[in-house]
């Protein structure tokens, strides 16, 4: 039997994983942005953006006992 402070616990919980999730979709997005721009100004601010979710992202584990998000598909190249 849940009691509501486990029910409460459990909705903290999903709404983390969905923070987490949607942080990580947006940073591939982003990073995927990135790999077909050809303006290295406009490319390197969205690897910065990507970077920026990615680091959002790797709080989340953290705070609900999950395993760290996966790298970027698309490493980074000539950050500037």
């Amino acid at each position: 039997m849940f009691r509501a402070t486990q029910i409460c616990e459990h909705a903290v919980i999903m709404t983390g994983m969905k923070l987490l999730t949607e942080y990580l979709e947006r940073a591939v997005s982003l990073e995927r942005l990135a790999a077909g721009e050809q303006d290295s100004k406009f490319k390197n601010e969205l690897i910065h953006q990507a970077a920026a979710y990615r680091k959002l992202a790797a709080k989340r584990p953290n705070k609900y006992g999950l395993p760290p998000p996966s790298p970027p598909e698309i490493p980074p190249k000539g950050i500037t």
